[in-house]
């Protein structure tokens, strides 16, 4: 038996779950074997973490958790992602372990960040192997997803976010000695849209994140130095600087004025979390003293956890423990608007993005309550208002899931197959069909909403049906053709 992973015959099997809203409107989950079987078999005195939410395309919420799976015997260890899927009134839909196998095998995975690919299905950033797994639209495990640099030559991914049409990722080169860490990003269909290589001489810390007019600005460490470096949307090239200030692990850009992150132990029982400016445009690239400095809670080891999110009117929110507060909310000038504390003994979720925006600008964040013990005692999801006030996570008022642009009957499909599309035909609009490799094989001009499509001497195989406006993709869809 490989020693990552353990066959577990009842692997999507769960009993019925267990939450509850209690008066200060906070939705409770309990991990435990009474919500699901699984949780019997993380190992005593390994506390589970609430790490990152995400919205599922069905509007669904999913609170997906980090934790040490100790198995019966023979008693192998390895790190899980069990997720916690809720509907919008906050009620506890289903619990998912993973990632694992079509054959009920678990298998060694702790994800950092989770993001939709575009065509259903998902993309999780899997830290234990340092390698991306494509969850499907269940969330269910489905393979592991290989990037290339060059044909043969693999991509070791630090980072990735979600973009419009594909996504971007920062990490390394595996197999080259110049230039090994790299920043890209791939379309939909795993091809390189654009690339820039550099040299560092750090295999870990890489960060990516992005800007407020759609450009990214990644970093890496190549000692003594730590570099930044700033492409456009399109990937062009616009700066790049380097810093020897203390080394930042969050960077975050609003109203063009950047801001780095930086943890320190305190004591037995506190941290500092310093926040240095670097000036509009980077023109501070050296600040010698953070502009402000947080005490607090102590982060422990693999623990050390503060996420930044720009919110959509360009304000910050930090998400960090602290003795006096979860949430905090800043204007584009690091100067406090709120605070938000409506847990106690709380530790933010572990992940990259333990809170999120939602689409009326409430924010939504996930925490574990820690009990006397330190253990987890239960998982907790908290909505807050714009102006910080605690408010039910009900929503009853969200959005329609997003219009789903195209739509295909029947799939799997062995003749012909029915393209409907649920928006209005534009002139220059077409229907391009692709292999798994991104390669061009047909294209219809749209003229009807409906579009049958007949393949021609295809392969059986998995094609990828794109609708496009003016040459840009609007919506995909994955389809299976059986002969």
């Amino acid at each position: 038996m490989n020693r990552f992973v353990l066959l577990v015959f009842i692997v999507f099997a769960y009993a019925a779950s267990y939450a509850q809203i209690d008066s200060t409107f906070i939705s409770y989950y309990y991990p435990n074997n009474q919500t699901n079987p699984f949780w019997s078999y993380f190992t005593d005195g390994v506390y589970i973490k609430a790490a990152n939410l995400f919205e599922t395309y069905d509007n669904e919420l999913v609170l997906q958790s980090t934790g040490d799976f100790h198995s019966p015997p023979p008693e192998l260890v390895f790190q899980q992602s069990p997720m916690i899927v809720f509907d919008r009134q906050g009620d506890n839909l289903r619990t998912i372990f993973g990632p694992a196998n079509g054959e009920g095998n678990l298998l060694q995975g702790q994800y950092k960040r989770i993001v939709q690919d575009g065509l259903g299905e998902y993309l999780a950033l899997n830290v234990s192997t340092l390698q991306i797994n494509r969850l499907d639209t269940n969330l269910h495990f489905s393979e592991v997803v290989q990037l290339e640099y060059e044909p043969g030559v693999n991509i070791t991914v630090r980072d990735i976010l979600s973009a419009s049409d594909g996504f971007i990722i920062i990490g390394s080169v595996n197999g080259i000695t110049q230039g090994n860490t790299i920043c890209a990003k791939f379309r939909r269909n795993l091809t390189i849209e654009w690339f820039h290589l550099a040299n560092s001489n750090n295999s870990h810390n890489h960060i990516v994140s992005s800007t407020s007019d759609g450009g990214y600005i990644f970093s890496w460490w190549l000692s003594p130095s730590q570099y930044f470096f700033r492409v456009n949307s399109e990937g062009d090239s616009l700066w790049t600087e380097n810093s020897q200030t203390s080394f930042v692990t969050t960077i975050m850009e609003s109203n063009n004025k950047y801001y780095g992150l930086y943890y320190s132990d305190y004591d037995i029982t506190s941290g500092r979390l310093f926040i240095y400016s670097f000036g509009e445009d980077f023109s501070l690239p050296n600040p010698t003293e953070p502009i402000l400095t947080i005490v607090t809670c102590r982060l422990l080891s693999g623990d050390e956890v503060f996420s930044l999110l720009r919110t959509a009117d360009n304000n910050i929110v930090l998400a960090v423990s602290t003795p006096y507060g979860e949430i905090f909310k800043y204007d584009s000038d690091f100067n406090l608007i709120w605070s938000a504390d409506y847990l106690a003994n709380d530790r933010i979720g572990a992940g990259q993005t333990p809170v999120i925006e939602l689409s009326n600008g409430d924010l939504l964040y996930c925490a574990r309550i820690m009990g006397q013990s330190s253990f987890t005692e239960r998982f907790a999801l908290v909505r807050i208002d714009t102006n910080g006030h605690v408010t039910g996570v009900e929503d009853n008022n969200q959005d329609a899931p997003a219009v789903n642009h195209i739509s295909v009957y029947p799939n799997p499909f062995s003749h012909d197959l029915k393209i409907s599309l649920q928006s209005e035909i534009e002139p220059n609009s077409e229907i391009a069909i692709y292999n798994i490799k991104g390669q061009l094989l047909d294209s219809v001009i749209v003229k009807t909403e409906t579009i049958i499509w007949k393949p021609h001497n295809l392969a059986s195989g998995i094609y990828v049906i794109t609708y496009k406006k003016t040459n840009k993709s609007i919506a995909s869809v994955k389809v299976l053709y059986n002969k």
